[in-house]
């Protein structure tokens, strides 16, 4: 498994959980639209209610699958907290253009939506860069086994298992080159 989806894990749980229980106290209580208000207002309470809900235990159940390392967990948690976050931004800002004034939980919808979005962002570089690792694995060089100088002949010596006539002290005087070495050049 890879180390990189449970980066997210945490943060994630931490995100479900709140949208969870939050929707959850929405639904018990019955909040909804006062009347009076526009349509849209009252469909994107609804949105919001059921975002939260839904949403909020998606998000814990891609905690899971992050949590035990999967990489899918990754894409789920940019999919689901992308779109989550989109939703809070588009359900505050009808409140804010239909709703009867300023207030402040709006503001709070606001903000914890592009606190998702900007979620769904990081999940999905982290996923770049676990793929990018996955990829392309550093393989480690090894180094080059050196030669032997004993194994170097230089070209005075004649080749084969017999001696030089005139011994081997001798043909190695006559050779005009630098002494041979081990190096690769």
């Amino acid at each position: 498994m890879d180390t990189h989806p449970r980066q997210a894990a945490s943060y994630t749980a931490f995100s479900g959980l709140l949208m969870l229980l939050y929707g959850a106290y929405l639904f018990s209580t019955g909040f909804s639209a006062v009347s009076g208000v526009p349509a849209i207002y009252g469909a994107a309470i609804n949105v919001f209610k059921w975002t939260l809900l839904v949403g909020g235990l998606l998000l814990l159940v891609t905690a899971a699958v992050c949590a035990v390392g999967h990489r899918a967990g990754l894409i789920l948690d940019t999919l689901i907290s992308g779109a989550s976050g989109a939703l809070l931004v588009g359900c505050s800002g009808i409140w804010f253009a239909k709703g009867r004034g300023f207030d402040p939980q709006d503001v709070v919808v606001m903000i914890f939506g592009i606190i998702l979005v900007r979620e769904a962002m990081g999940s999905w570089k982290i996923y770049a860069a676990s793929a990018l690792q996955i990829e392309s694995p550093v393989m480690p060089v090894r180094d080059p086994e050196p030669i032997h100088p004993a194994s170097i002949r230089p070209e005075s010596i004649p080749e084969g298992d017999e001696p030089p006539a005139e011994g081997y002290l001798a043909a190695l005087a006559k050779d005009k080159q630098e002494p041979p070495s081990a190096s690769y050049e």
